[in-house]
Parts: structure tokens; C-alpha cells; sequence
């Protein structure tokens, strides 16, 4: 795993691009990403709908908590994150929050996908100050999911 000067980095090579949007997607149940429902419909409308595709992916999870310091998904082959039991093996992949739902937006699977920790050891105005700053990777060309 990275930290945020990999993200940093990154950024400042992108070029400016159309704004794009941050995306609220609660997964509900784990079970939406193998099933078709009102739910995976919507989702996939979302992506078939987008003028622009966005050139990557951030996705900020509550389902990956890291305390002293905020962590990225910076590699080839991120590590699967487990927190939950008892589900099809269809569901061994990233966090489910992430992939769940994105296999249904962007079921081509062809976006590059970096996923943020949240740091729970850190108040409000740490979460709010980096927010702040990863704002700048929407004029980059990024789509934000939580």
C-alpha cells in the first residue's frame, strides 16, 4: 500500500480535464453484486448515462479503516480486503463496497480503480482538509465513488 504522496504525484502528471463527478453508491446488500435488481439497473444506468468516462477510479470505503495515517491502493494487484464472512466465493475481490458496485457502473472493467483508507484515528477537519485536496483529481479526469 501507498500513502498519499504516490496520489500526489500522480496528479500533478494528469492533464486538465472536464470536471467530474463525485458519487455517492451505498452497496446495500453484498449481495447486489451477483444479482440483476432495481438496484444493479440503476447503477449500470449511471455509467451507460456519463458524457465523459473518467480516466480512473478513487473510491473512499468505510470498509477499509487504517488508523496514523490514510493509506491508497497503489499497486498492480491490491490485496483483498475481507470483512465479512459467508458469501459466495464470487465476492473474494477488493472491497465489496468498491468493486460491488463498479462492476455494474462501469461493467467493462476497463477504469483503473484506487481505493483511500479513511483514518480513524483522525478527526473531522483532517477528513475535510484531504477532501479539500483530492477534489483537485476531479479536474484530472477522476470519478470519486463512496
Amino acid at each position: 500500500m501507498g500513502d498519499l504522496s504516490l496520489l500526489k504525484g500522480w496528479n500533478a502528471t494528469l492533464p486538465n480535464t472536464e470536471v467530474m463527478p463525485v458519487l455517492f453508491l451505498g452497496h446495500g446488500s453484498p449481495m447486489n453484486a451477483i444479482q440483476t435488481n432495481d438496484f444493479t439497473r440503476t447503477w449500470n444506468s449511471i455509467g451507460a448515462e456519463m458524457d465523459v468516462q473518467p480516466t480512473a477510479i478513487l473510491c473512499i470505503s468505510a470498509h477499509w479503516l487504517t488508523q496514523g495515517g490514510t493509506a491508497v491502493t497503489a499497486m498492480q494487484q491490491p490485496k483483498t480486503i475481507h470483512d465479512f464472512g459467508r458469501f459466495p466465493q464470487a465476492f473474494w475481490g477488493l472491497d465489496h463496497g468498491t468493486w460491488g458496485v463498479l462492476c455494474h457502473v462501469f461493467p467493462q472493467a476497463n477504469i483503473p480503480v484506487v481505493q483511500l483508507s479513511v483514518d480513524y484515528s483522525q478527526g473531522a477537519q483532517y477528513h475535510y482538509d484531504l477532501a479539500k485536496q483530492l477534489a483537485q483529481l476531479r479536474r484530472k479526469g477522476k470519478l470519486m465513488q463512496r
